[in-house]
């Protein structure tokens, strides 16, 4: 298991391997080709804000070496890439799960804009927080033909 920069972009790749096939993982960090030292498989240590940053990126490094083996210590013979991909996606919150609003979310939504307004009135915004739950049971009514 180690690291590599690879691309025009200069992603950081996991590269891992099971029952001796070799894979890689991107870990959607870029780093300068400069910064990197191809010994250790990390950034190079500097000091002042190169340095800082360089260092948040090796932590995060080491966190993706200590997931995997922690994955192999767990999964043994039965780990696979699916496993390794989608174990690192939910841990490093790379999986972008996409939330579909409804005419209720953008109705609190405003409301909430409307609390935060300073040129509304309290009154303003509270009426339209008493008229929110008739709202929903009018949809509840007209979806499903009865009462809720």
């Amino acid at each position: 298991m180690g690291f590599l920069i690879h691309g025009k972009y200069n992603y950081v790749y996991l590269t891992f391997y099971i029952l001796s096939k070799k894979y890689r993982y991107s870990t959607k960090i870029k780093v300068n080709r400069s910064e990197w030292d191809l010994s250790i498989q990390r950034p190079k240590v500097r000091r002042g804000a190169a340095g800082e940053e360089n260092r948040k990126i090796t932590h995060e490094l080491n966190e993706y070496q200590r997931a995997f083996d922690t994955l192999k210590e767990k999964y043994k013979e039965s780990l696979t890439k699916e496993i390794v991909k989608e174990k690192f996606n939910i841990h490093f919150h790379l999986a972008q799960t996409v939330k579909k609003l409804t005419y209720s979310d953008y109705f609190e939504i405003y409301i909430e804009q409307k609390k935060n307004s300073r040129s509304v009135q309290k009154d303003s915004w509270q009426k339209y927080t008493s008229v929110f739950p008739r709202v929903e049971k009018l949809s509840l009514f007209v979806l499903f033909g009865a009462e809720g």
